[in-house]
């Protein structure tokens, strides 16, 4: 029974796939509008290869600016942590100059 009703659904399907008239001109625009997306296609692919040559070498260029740019700031900050601890040592030096000089004069 089960089989029979599948044998009626197969039947309309193939009725209305039948009925559907498929012109002259639909087959035309049908194959315009392929040719058409091909070309879509190809012109897209052409412009992803461009793109994947030159974006490689701007990004590169781009990270190499942005490395310089941590390069200079951590060098800037390394300077000056250099000059504070040359100043720190100055005032520490000065301060033990002058306690010896302090306690080297003789007493009155």
């Amino acid at each position: 029974m089960e089989t029979g009703a599948a044998n009626d659904v197969s039947v309309k399907s193939e009725n209305m796939t039948s009925g559907v008239i498929i012109t002259k001109e639909m087959e035309k625009e049908e194959k315009q509008l392929m040719e058409e997306g091909e070309k879509k296609e190809k012109k897209m692919m052409e412009e992803a290869r461009v793109s994947r040559k030159t974006d490689p070498h701007d990004m590169r260029f781009k990270r190499l600016q942005h490395l310089l740019q941590k390069s200079n700031i951590y060098s800037k900050f390394l300077l000056t942590k250099m000059e504070q601890q040359q100043n720190e040592e100055k005032v520490r030096k000065e301060k033990t100059d002058k306690k010896n000089t302090n306690g080297a004069e003789p007493e009155k």
